[in-house]
This record gives C-alpha cells, structure tokens and sequence, in this order.
C-alpha cells in the first residue's frame, strides 16, 4: 500500500514540477553564504528532487540537469540535513553513478517531506555514543532513501537493474529492507 502511495504522489507531481526552471534556481544558490538562504530554499529543492525522482536518470534535459545541479549544490551548502553516502545500497549502487545521485535525492526527499509534512528534522548527532553508520537517524535517512530510489528504479529509472539491486527490490517488496541494508 505504501509503494501504491508513494507512486501515486511522485505522479502527482509531475504536471506541477514539470514548470520548474531549475536553472534560475540554480544561479539563486551559487549565490547563497548563510544557512537562511538555503533554509529558504527547501521548497525548491523538493521541487526539483521531485523532477529527479520522476524523470529518467539519464533525461539529457537542461531542466534536468539544473534541477540535479541545484540538489547537489544545496546538499553542499546546508548544515540542516544530512545526505549519507555510505552503506550497502551505495555500494551497489556505486557502479552507476547517476543512481548514485537517485539515491541522494531519495534522501533529500525524505528529509524535506518529514520538515514539511512532519515539522521534523532528523537529527544525525544524537546517539554521538555510537559509531555514525549505526546511529539511528543514520539509518532512517538511509532506509528511508533506499525505499524512494527503488520506487524511482521500478517506474522511472527506464534501466536494467543490476542483481544486486534486484535483491534490494526484492526485500523492500518483502518487508525486509533493513536486514538487507544493515545485517
């Protein structure tokens, strides 16, 4: 039911999302030096994580590429979210690097939607006791992503996963991502 949800919204946005110019948004964050400016920007950037997560991977568009541009660029530049790349997925996914960024956006939309639709920010530092891949938040951005990027890998990505992303789709379908990501 939650896959049926997710899609379901992801297709929701693409009319909307499709009148984006990501360029202008672009050339606004190259311009941002205080944490305000990025903050004021979140909303756009859902924007064009949605156009990423709704497009193929590889859609040569301008559009899209300053939509992946103005992702990477705010992910350097915010000090409110956290975007790990580290763990099982992100070395499978490794070997395709626009995946990789796929991936990214999958977490970036899943900490935008739990401010916006939650009023929540993950916080990565709690649990400084424990080693930072095994953090709780760690893993509920990473888990949280995964589930996104493969939704995106079954009805956008328009490619052939590899086996090991097979097997990650087959245990999100079974309801055992998590072991396959953190066991």
């Amino acid at each position: 039911m939650k896959k049926i949800i997710t899609t379901f919204t992801l297709i929701c946005f693409v009319t909307f999302v499709n009148a984006q110019n990501f360029k202008a948004l672009y050339e606004k964050i190259l311009t941002f030096d205080t944490q305000e400016q990025y903050d004021e920007a979140d909303k756009d950037i859902l924007k064009a994580v949605d156009y990423l997560l709704t497009h193929e991977h590889n859609e040569k568009t301008e559009n899209y590429k300053y939509a992946l541009k103005s992702m990477i660029k705010w992910m350097d530049g915010t000090s409110k979210y956290a975007i790990i790349i580290g763990g099982k997925l992100a070395e499978d996914l490794s070997n395709k690097s626009l995946m990789l960024n796929m991936y990214m956006a999958g977490m970036a939309k899943y900490l935008l939607t739990e401010r916006f639709e939650n009023n929540r920010y993950v916080d990565i530092q709690a649990q400084k006791e424990k080693n930072f891949m095994e953090r709780d938040a760690v893993r509920e951005i990473q888990l949280n992503g995964a589930k996104i990027v493969l939704d995106y890998i079954e009805n956008f990505a328009k490619i052939e996963p590899s086996k090991k992303i097979k097997k990650a789709i087959k245990a999100y379908k079974k309801d055992k991502l998590y072991s396959y990501m953190f066991d």
